[in-house]
């Protein structure tokens, strides 16, 4: 059996967080989507990398529409527009017809 396990699921770890992260926020590590389980403090959180959450979407969504974190907002575009266009960070998926502004039960990850 290994002896190197660290955690058993690996699900809610204490990582950096942006500044300013409260509980509930959606935040991407990296490429890892999630939920904030507590505020920020001295740059780091305990952030949840599975689950259901309820959030708040900025765009209207269908059930099994792909969600995308850009500048803090749920959103259905899967790029930025503009001059300095970019992609942005997968988040998972709405389980919720919605419009812009609701708040839906969103699946966490991919």
């Amino acid at each position: 059996m290994a002896k190197n396990k660290v955690f058993i699921d690996g699900y809610q770890l204490t990582v950096p967080v942006p500044s300013g992260t409260a509980s509930g926020d959606a935040v991407v590590i990296g490429q890892l989507p999630g939920v904030a389980l507590t505020d920020e403090q001295n740059g780091e959180a305990t952030v949840d990398f599975k689950g259901v959450y309820d959030l708040e979407v900025s765009s209207s969504t269908e059930v099994g529409d792909i969600l995308y974190l850009a500048d803090g907002d749920l959103t259905t575009d899967a790029e930025t527009s503009g001059d300095n266009s970019s992609a942005n960070v997968r988040f998972g998926y709405a389980l919720q017809s919605a419009n812009e502004g609701d708040t839906i039960n969103v699946k966490v990850g991919y």
